[in-house]
């Protein structure tokens, strides 16, 4: 149940964060110019995607284990 819990906070969590994200603006330049706050956006995301994954993989050989 608490597996379940987790999983389900964690898609809730990536849904609000692919919500709230929004397109670096054109700056004229053909690659677009990034600042450090959306570097560090972008860590977050890949942090909290990796997290999201070893959490499900743990769940899921939980669950094929004990089948």
């Amino acid at each position: 149940m608490r597996n379940i819990f987790l999983f389900v906070f964690a898609v809730a969590i990536i849904t609000l964060t692919e919500a709230t994200f929004k397109n670096i603006p054109f700056n004229g330049s053909i690659f677009g110019k990034r600042t450090a706050s959306d570097i560090d956006t972008n860590h977050a995301l890949i942090a909290l995607c990796e997290i999201t994954t070893e959490t499900c993989e743990a769940w899921l050989n939980q669950i094929l284990d004990n089948k």
